[in-house]
This record gives C-alpha cells, structure tokens and sequence, in this order.
C-alpha cells in the first residue's frame, strides 16, 4: 500500500528547520523489501538491504534525489541511518509535539474540534486543496473502549500477515500454530494493535486515504457516469448490462447517494469475479438457484460460500424491489439498501460504515456493513484515481473525520512476524518432563543425587521461534534454576524457569515413589486416592517421594480440582515415564464426587443387570472384594447419609 506523502515534505521541512527537537517526527516502513540507502538516490550504497513492513523510524529531514517519485526521507533506523523513498514512509506526529504553535488555519482546526495531533495533516491538505471542508465528528467515544469491542472476535477481519491476527483462544491455537478463518479460505481476526491503527484516523489523512471521511451524498457537479465507468472498468459488469453505468447514475440521483461511493463499493466487492454480476446457476444449501443479482454482496455474512447467501438473500423477499433478478434491479436495489439504512442512518462516509462510531456506544461493533478492516482504505484509493483522473480534486469535497476522547499519542501496526512462543516439550537427559505444557512455565524436575549435569533439549511448535538456554547445564548445588528462553518471531518472549533437585528418592522404581506417597498400584491403575483429593495433594506427595507427576482429566462431568476415576497420572523418575488411570472408590462415574448418580449405576447393575463399564467398575467396587453386589450400594448410601460405610 503505497501512501503518496509529497504534500507533507514541505511540512516537515518547515517543522525540523524551525526546531529540529520540538518537532520530531516519527513514522514507520509500509511495504516489502524496502531499503535504507546511503544518499537519495535509488543507485546509491545500501544500509540496509530489506526494513520490516511496520518498523519504526525516527525522520530527521528530507532530499531531493532521483529514482523516487517523491522526496527522500531521511531517518533512522535503530542504529542505522540513510535515506528511504518517501512512497515508502507512513508519517506519525508526535500529538504532544507542538501543540501550542497554532497558525490561524489551525486556529480554525481546533475551534472545529480537532485536537492539536489531526492538525499537521489537515493543514497540509488544507494548503493543497483549499476548497475541501473537514468537519470533526466528536463521538464522545473513548478510544480504547471501541478499539476493544472493534477487537471482539469476528467483528474485524484482516488477510495475510500472521502478526496483525488475534491470537486469543477463540482465534488461535498456540499449541498447533492454527488460525480459526471466519470467512472465505484467508480471512483471519484481527488484533487490537491492528484494530487500533485502521481505527486511528490519524493514519489516514493523507491525499489518497483521506477519502474514506468523504461525505457520500450526491453531487451531480462533478460525480459523473465516466467516473462510474472508470471506477469499474476493471469489472465485467458490461459484459451482463451495457447500460450498468446508467443504472448507477439513477439510482445516485434517487436515493441521493453518490455513485462514485456505489461503483467503489461494486469493484470492492466484485473485482474481476463474476458470481455475483452474472446470474450463473449455483447450489445452496441442496437447493438450485440462477438469475439472481447481488453486485454490493448485501446479506453475505463471514463464512463458507457467504456470496451464496447474499444472493440467496436478493431473491428473498420484496424490500428494496427485490427479487434482484436483474443486474439492474441488484444495482439499483442495493443503492437503496445502502442509502437507506447506512447512509440515511449516520453512516454517511466509508469509514462510519465500517466502525460505527457515530451513534453511540451501544451501536460500535454493529450495524457495520463489512468486516474486512481494510476496506474503507482501498475504496478511498478508488474514490481518490477517478476524482484525479477527472480533474475533480480541488472541487467543494466534504470530509467528516471522527475525534475520541483519551486518544493515544499514535498507533502502530504490530510486528508482520509469526506470534507463536510456545514450545511442544522440554526434555531433561532425553526424558520428557512430565505433564508439559506450553503454556506453563514453572516446572520442577528431580535428578539423580549423583548428576553432575544434565543436558536440556527443546522442541518449539514453529520453526520462525528461537529458543535460548538449552544444551549442558552443570549441577553445581543440589538446586539449580534455568531459564529457557523462546523468541517468538515477532519479537515476543516466553520464559520457561526449569528448578532441577538432586535428590536420593529418584533412584527407586516408579511403583515405590507411589508406594511411598501412600498410594498402590495394580496393573496399570493407580489405587487408594480417597474422594476429594485434591491433585496439588497428589502432585505433592508424588513430587516429595522423587517423582515427577501430571495429572489429565478424562471427564467433562468433573467441576472442581479433585483427582476423579478415569484421570490420568503419568510419573517419571528421571530415567523411565508411567502412566496409571486413578480408581477412585465409590466414584463410579468420574465426576470426582460420590452421590446419588454413583447409587443409581450400582443399583441398576445389580437390580436391572445394566453393567457399569470400564475402570468404573473397578470404582463401583467399594468393598473390593472384586465383585459389586448390594453391599456396595448400601455403602454408597450409607456415604451419602452420613453413616458407616466401607471404602476401599
């Protein structure tokens, strides 16, 4: 996404030369495989061969030079300094630097409403086109409260770069690097960082970007039917309707929309598809469906075949002179859909149709019309070519640009870099630590009394992570901490602390640490956990006999922390890894309590012959005498009761 800034050299100029330390100004890289040069010249000495899309950088001036359609930037970039094409250099202004250096346009700017960090932009644009009219929108809105509810899952959606993705349980699986996509094959949600800059109008005011504040009422003075045909000439709607671009300008002139916001709004939504323009015969859900016309993509919803959807929704019903069974009835229909309940409804620019911000708290995050968060951005590119080509910038264009209350001094794209730092496993002498999991990070270990060392091995889920503190660790005292490391690419760390204890204990055999902890085996149980122990109690006593222990729970019926029958305790001494399933008596069906549900499975056994299955029936043997019979129901009543019973 190239930001044409020419308009802003000279601003910046004027702004360092006046006093280089009052006015700084920052900005970031947008795009790839930018590089940072030696002088202003695209033959000159590279400093540094790729930036990263979105990193930071400290701007100390500007230079003419050549191979650049704009002025070179010269900045900072970390240690490094150069020059950088200004195409590739996003501008962010200090909102507490030079505040109280107000010209008499900015005087105006702020009697408007704008706060001081809107004012180098719009003053530039103000010098460049002085007929355009900009008019802030106070939604008494805090900034970060709609960046949060902007940020709910599923209600801003982004493609492409892993680090702009939400990484909350709902969105993300660390432990396996997935994203959810909540719509087509790439559509992906957002993060806060990311919701916050496409939120920020700040980020875009500039020539081009600046468009999606353009108040979208119809102006027949210079919204014309070439414009039209410009705007969607990379379309094949003239291959199903010759006359679209007519159909375009009638309903403009109807319902009092301008046609350049409607064609922009097609082309995004169609580009070169043709599905939606075509009345092509598709299914949905079974059913056979042609004829049928959605060119806006009205009513398709995030999800699988969501176009499916918003054509099935075009031959539903009779509102805005559906059914669209025509191109132009889809044109015109859904320029009346827009109009009427977006643009008539305080939503009367790109932006507020894709954050509504401007009608109350309770309304953020709905009532938007699409959720790709880029969408205002490149309709704006759309809006900005035709008005260009056509010689219709420096027309009375109005822009309505929202201000909140408690904005931050700038926002930021996040890192491009994947987020993951979880690691799969930990490995101590070649043997898994017990009971891993990445996203806990305290672990304690026991080792042989006699271990001099221990080599400590690492997987990570993503290959982009790196990980510090692995390899030989020497035990120099019976207790030894060590911290494992895991740099995400994105720059994010997680730290794994690893506390390793000699001890004597670890030398006996797993069934003896069990033993020992005043526990019994058999088989492949592990026996004698009475109701209501909790696992930290477990864990304890296993970790305090030289054992290293998890515990994993096998029903979704268990609600508290207690060990329950059917769980999982894995225990390793150091040298080999065992796994038992708990038998807890009189819990026969693993909700880790004894109650009403257990008596009723023993009683029907034994009364109605419905066999209890598994290691339950192991449980249900409350007496052990390996059989279950009416004494083991009268016992669990007995439990229940409050009376004497025996479990065992």
């Amino acid at each position: 996404m190239k930001k044409h800034i020419t308009f802003l050299t000279l601003l910046i100029t004027l702004l360092i030369s006046l006093n280089p330390s009052a006015h700084a100004l920052t900005g970031t890289v947008n795009g790839t495989g930018v590089r940072l040069r030696k002088d202003a010249s695209s033959s000159s000495e590279i400093v540094v061969n790729s930036l990263p899309d979105g990193a930071s950088l400290t701007i100390n001036g500007t230079k003419a030079g050549s191979g650049c359609s704009t002025d070179w930037y010269n900045v900072k970039y970390n240690s490094y300094t150069g020059y950088i094409c200004g195409e590739y250099v996003n501008i962010i202004y200090d909102a507490n630097d030079g505040a109280t250096a107000k010209t008499d346009y900015e005087k105006q700017l702020q009697n408007a409403g704008f706060p001081s960090s809107y004012w180098p932009y719009l003053t530039a644009l103000h010098n460049k086109h002085s007929s355009w009219v900009f008019k802030a929108i106070n939604t008494k809105l805090n900034f970060d409260t709609v960046a949060n509810k902007e940020s709910s899952i599923g209600v801003s959606l982004i493609q492409g770069d892993e680090g702009y993705r939400n990484t909350s349980s709902s969105s993300y699986n660390y432990y396996t690097n997935k994203w959810k996509v909540f719509d087509g094959s790439n559509w992906y949600a957002a993060n806060k960082e990311t919701v916050s800059y496409y939120l920020d109008p700040r980020n875009f005011l500039s020539e081009t970007a600046i468009f999606m504040f353009e108040d979208l009422s119809y102006n027949s003075s210079y919204q014309t039917q070439s414009m039209v045909e410009k705007i969607l000439s990379p379309t094949k709607l003239k291959n199903y309707d010759s006359n679209y671009a007519e159909h375009f300008m009638q309903a403009a002139s109807s319902y009092k929309v301008s046609p350049i916001y409607l064609a922009s709004r097609v082309r995004q939504e169609v580009g070169s598809s043709t599905a939606v323009i075509s009345g092509a015969e598709f299914t949905y859900n079974s059913k056979k469906y042609s004829k049928l016309y959605n060119p806006y993509n009205i009513g398709a919803t995030s999800g699988a075949d969501n176009w499916k959807k918003g054509l099935v929704w075009a031959g539903t019903g009779t509102s805005y002179g559906r059914p669209w069974n025509t191109l132009e009835k889809g044109i015109k229909g859904g320029a009346q859909y827009i109009a009427t309940g977006y643009i008539n409804a305080g939503q009367n620019t790109n932006y507020l149709q894709r954050f509504n911000v401007a009608n109350g708290l309770s309304n953020v995050a709905s009532h938007q019309y699409m959720t790709n968060i880029m969408a205002p951005y490149s309709e704006a590119n759309s809006t900005y070519e035709a008005y260009k080509d056509y010689g219709v910038l420096n027309s009375t264009l109005v822009f309505s640009i929202p201000v909140y209350t408690n904005m931050p001094s700038k926002t930021s794209l996040p890192s491009k870099g994947n987020p993951n730092n979880y690691l799969k496993s930990i490995k101590i002498d070649n043997v898994d630590i017990v009971g891993f999991d990445g996203a806990k990070t305290d672990y304690t270990v026991y080792v042989p009394l006699a271990s001099q060392s221990v080599d400590i091995t690492a997987t990570k889920v993503v290959s982009s992570a790196s990980v510090s503190g692995t390899g030989k660790l020497n035990l120099t005292s019976d207790t030894t901490v060590k911290n494992i490391a895991v740099k995400a690419q994105n720059g994010s760390t997680k730290t794994y602390k690893i506390t390793i204890i000699k001890s004597k204990s670890v030398e006996q055999s797993i069934e003896n640490i069990i033993k020992n902890a005043g526990y019994t085996t058999s088989d492949t149980y592990i026996k004698n956990i009475k109701i209501g122990t909790l696992n930290s109690t477990v864990i304890s006593k296993i970790n305090g006999k030289g054992g290293n222990i998890s515990i994993k729970n096998a029903s979704t019926k268990k609600t508290s922390n207690t060990v329950a029958t059917g769980d999982t305790v894995t225990i390793s001494n150091g040298k080999q890894t065992k796994s038992y399933t708990v038998i807890v008596s009189g819990d026969a069906n693993g909700d880790g309590k004894i109650n009403a549900q257990d008596y009723t499975s023993i009683k029907r056994e034994k009364t109605k012959n419905i066999k209890i299955q598994g290691y339950y029936r192991l449980a249900a043997d409350v007496n052990g005498d390996n059989k279950i019979t009416s004494v083991d129901y009268v016992n669990i009543k007995n439990y229940i009761l409050g009376g004497k019973t025996v479990l065992k």
